[in-house]
């Protein structure tokens, strides 16, 4: 554990209990016994967490008991996580980084993926990218969303893309939005964005 103040069985408690029944508690044991360690892993690969003194700056949220909530910069830790694994993929033999290339499709053999399509963004090109195994890891989807707060990276498309391959998908409707996306003419005056904003700092 990151914290001497915290132990696994009640980190996996707390999870069920935020969860409220809908865990998979298979899932949420591998959470609580993995993470700190992987966790542990970003820091020696160089992720910079806020700190308080020589100490991790740990939180504590929903119905988490215990302070074990990483952070970086405020509320800046996905951008931190991501500086360091980008940085560490560059540090590494044998893996090759292509940027500026946006996938479009998983290109599919017998049943499996051997590769995918994507667009070169520098000049427009499609290009066919072949290989033996493929990983998804494409990030947010709030872009499929009409009204959203998140970037315009979060486009969903890794989600599409394995939905038209044959995955099946679940959880769909554990969507986080924040209140200040409330913006659209057809909502009721009770949730302008002025109003929503109000409440975003009361919270």
């Amino acid at each position: 554990m990151l914290s001497d103040d915290d132990e696994i069985g009640l980190h996996y408690e707390d999870t069920l209990r935020a969860g409220d029944g809908l865990c998979n508690e298979g899932a949420v044991r591998v959470l609580v016994e993995e993470g700190p360690r992987r966790a542990l892993e970003l820091i020696e690969w160089g992720a910079r967490f806020d700190r308080e003194g020589a100490r991790l700056a740990l939180t504590r949220e929903a119905a988490h008991s215990k302070r074990r909530i990483l952070h970086a910069q405020g509320d800046s830790t996905g951008r931190e996580i991501v500086r360091a694994l980008v940085a560490r993929a560059r540090a590494t033999p044998g893996v090759e980084l292509l940027t500026r290339l946006f996938s479009i499709d998983l290109v599919m053999q017998g049943g499996r993926s051997v590769g995918l399509l994507a667009i070169d963004e520098s000049c427009g090109a499609t290009l066919l990218l072949r290989a033996p195994a493929v990983m998804l890891a494409t990030g947010g989807a709030g872009q499929i969303y009409r009204e959203t707060t998140n970037p315009p990276q979060a486009t969903g498309d890794g989600m599409a893309m394995a939905y038209r391959a044959g995955a099946e998908m679940m959880d769909l409707e554990f969507v986080q939005f924040h209140p200040t996306g409330c913006s659209s003419p057809e909502l009721p005056a009770s949730c302008s964005p002025r109003r929503c904003a109000a409440k975003a700092g009361a919270w």
